[in-house]
């Protein structure tokens, strides 16, 4: 929304009736450099010159609503239940709490959506001992993993690690005999 003042102020300075299409012009130079350099913060703008004008209005947020909004017809055909599992206490001894059906899944079907969080490099979950006198890490000395490792997905021969970070995915353990 800042940025969007910004824009204004700038098109209220140096749109005049000898260039009326300057605004214009100028949303058009700010959309093309967005596309060109992805940031989570050129996916924020407006989608189109009339949702940059309503913005001005009633903020960016606001003004994205429409394209977040679905028929029913489009859930039905693109939709996924979030609540086929729900958390519970299991009846193995001393096995914790995990993930339940909370309808028949059919083989092949959803458990739960798996949102993950792509991490390039699996050293990233290195833990290092602290030089005493510097208070830096000494990379030299690893002490240990990050806990999170235990819930990440990944290969043997890639770096790539896959972590769920959802609640559902809390729930679901592995296990020797999967049901699922």
């Amino acid at each position: 929304d800042e940025f969007l003042v910004k824009f204004k102020n700038i098109s209220l300075k140096y749109q005049t009736s000898e260039n009326p299409d300057f605004t214009k012009d100028l949303w058009s130079i700010v959309e093309a450099e967005a596309r060109v350099i992805p940031s989570r913060s050129g996916s924020a703008l407006p989608l189109t010159f009339e949702d940059m004008q309503s913005a001005q209005t009633v903020g960016a947020a606001e003004s994205r609503l429409p394209y977040s909004m679905r028929t029913v017809e489009w859930l039905n055909e693109n939709g996924r239940c979030m609540d086929n599992i729900r958390p519970g206490n299991s009846t193995i001894r001393d096995a914790g709490r995990g993930a339940f059906a909370s309808r028949f899944i059919p083989k092949g079907g959803l458990v739960a959506p798996g949102p993950v969080l792509h991490i390039p490099n699996k050293a990233a979950m290195n833990m290092y001992e602290t030089n005493p006198l510097t208070g830096n890490r000494d990379t030299t000395k690893e002490s240990g993993k990050q806990l999170i490792l235990n819930y990440c997905f990944g290969h043997g021969k890639s770096t790539l690690l896959l972590c769920p970070y959802t609640s559902p995915s809390a729930y679901i353990n592995n296990s020797r005999k999967p049901n699922a």
